[in-house]
């Protein structure tokens, strides 16, 4: 899959966990079939019980597999679940190199949609449990952090009336992340008052605005709010010197195990030491004996930052935990497979999809590069010169992905490939395939209006084009 965030090489267990996934989808196995047991699976993939068991670990990991030990026992389908998605999602912003600017950008369009949404989607059914939460959330309270969360319950509620789940999934971890960003402990009494009091104002007129049916209102208000937040960020940044805490906030040590707590002590330790790709953080035993946890809680964690592109484990002589470049791919999957299985409505993964596409181009025709103008302009002509409808498909998805890239936001890109590997799987029917390439001729020049305006700096006139060229696309899908 192209990916707009510089993939780095896959490992074979990788493509063997993408294969297993697809034959899940693929077939509609439900919760609970049995795909197999371990030596008929090791003949139907053709690999070895190494490579086959770290595919497993990392299906468990997206939470699509689980194993029943016995007789009748076996590889068995799972359902991923929202929270362990949203915790995939949340662990990778929070321990890559993503910027807050990055983080608060998204965050900003997708609440202003989301609000858009619920003040026109708003029931009367669901106004009192809206009024609830509010009230909830304005209550004093004696600990900040408890507050926060009161907000973001509120802010999570209003995403779930906008009636478009994947906005939900996509706005949650941003809100616990940009959280992170805070040094709650650097605010003063005074400011900390003052900002409560500007917060609770906010989202009582948000409330209002949206009970109201006043749009434009509610998203004044979002728009307050999300910028009182990042002053306060800005305020109060949690890294001092460069060197940010170890753990996030919103990590729950009561409930987390020892391997999720011990990626961020690792992750603290490469940026403290400013360590890069390809650096020797030491063997197992090194890193056993410096962290003091079991080989059993030290692989778990390491797992986990493999799986996100952190570290890599090498063997031999010259082996041990290596640090890596953070690699999206298997995020992307995990969320993309979710997405699929949830079975949601097309109309609610294209109003996202709508909404960080025209936000990527906007940016990209502000911050593009002479550089990227170049791989923009490639992208285009391996599109123009595509002689089949899936060389044709895969161009289009590399013109996009550069696009993403131009605009210099990877939490866009993550989220734009998330999209991209949800609908992918479901609409490469052959007909579909061939309607695109017979309109080959129409949507070049759609993408070619979109590639002028972002060269001219025309944001406004970019996005406009991906209106266009989006609802062009939808109209060819429809079967």
């Amino acid at each position: 899959m192209a990916n707009a965030l510089s993939p780095v090489k896959r490992k074979l267990s990788y493509d063997v966990a993408h294969r297993i996934a697809r034959d899940i989808i693929d077939n509609g196995w439900e919760e609970g079939h049995l795909i197999g047991r371990e030596p008929k699976l090791l003949e139907r993939y053709s690999i070895s019980r190494d490579t086959f068991r770290e595919a497993l670990r990392v299906l468990e990991w997206q939470g699509l597999i689980r194993t029943r030990r016995g007789r009748s026992g076996g590889l068995m389908v799972a359902k991923p679940s929202k929270d362990a998605i949203l915790n995939i999602l949340r662990t990778y912003l929070a321990l890559t190199d993503i910027r807050f600017s990055e983080v608060m950008e998204v965050r900003r369009r997708l609440e202003r949609l989301a609000v858009r949404l619920a003040t026109i989607r708003l029931t009367d059914e669901v106004v009192p449990r809206l009024q609830a939460l509010l009230e909830e959330s304005v209550a004093p309270s004696a600990s900040t952090v408890e507050e926060i969360v009161r907000h973001l319950r509120l802010i999570h509620e209003i995403g779930r009336v906008s009636g478009n789940s994947v906005l939900g999934l996509f706005i949650a971890p941003l809100d616990y992340v940009a959280v992170d960003f805070v040094d709650l402990d650097k605010l003063s009494e005074d400011l900390l008052e003052r900002t409560r009091g500007s917060g609770r104002k906010i989202l009582r007129k948000l409330v209002a605005a949206i009970v109201d049916n006043e749009e434009e209102v509610a998203i004044e208000n979002v728009n307050d709010y999300i910028q009182l937040t990042e002053t306060v960020a800005q305020t109060a940044s949690k890294s001092v010197n460069g060197e940010p805490s170890t753990y996030p906030q919103w990590l729950d040590f009561g409930s987390n195990k020892f391997a999720h707590t011990l990626i961020y002590r690792i992750r603290h330790d490469i940026r403290r030491q400013g360590l890069a790709a390809g650096d020797r953080l030491g063997s197992e035993t090194d890193l056993i004996r410096k962290y003091d946890v079991s080989r059993s809680i030290l692989r778990e964690a390491l797992r986990i930052l493999e799986l996100i592109g952190i570290t890599e484990s090498r063997t031999g002589p010259y082996g041990g935990v290596f640090v890596d470049r953070a690699d999206p791919d298997n995020t992307v999957e995990a969320a993309g497979q979710f997405l699929e299985q949830s079975d949601l409505p097309y109309e609610q993964i294209y109003e996202v999809r709508l909404e960080l596409d025209t936000f990527a181009t906007e940016l990209a025709a502000e911050r593009r590069t002479e550089a990227q103008t170049r791989d923009l302009d490639r992208a285009l002509a391996a599109e123009s010169g595509a002689r089949s409808a899936e060389e044709f498909a895969a161009a289009a998805g590399h013109l996009h992905n550069a696009i993403c890239a131009a605009a210099h936001n990877r939490v866009i890109g993550l989220y734009v490939n998330v999209l991209i590997s949800s609908k992918l799987f479901r609409f490469v029917h052959e007909q579909q395939l061939r309607k695109l390439m017979d309109n080959r001729t129409i949507l070049v020049r759609s993408h070619e209006r979109i590639i002028r305006a972002i060269k001219a700096r025309d944001a406004e006139q970019a996005s406009r084009h991906m209106l266009d060229h989006r609802a062009q696309v939808g109209r060819l899908l429809r079967l």
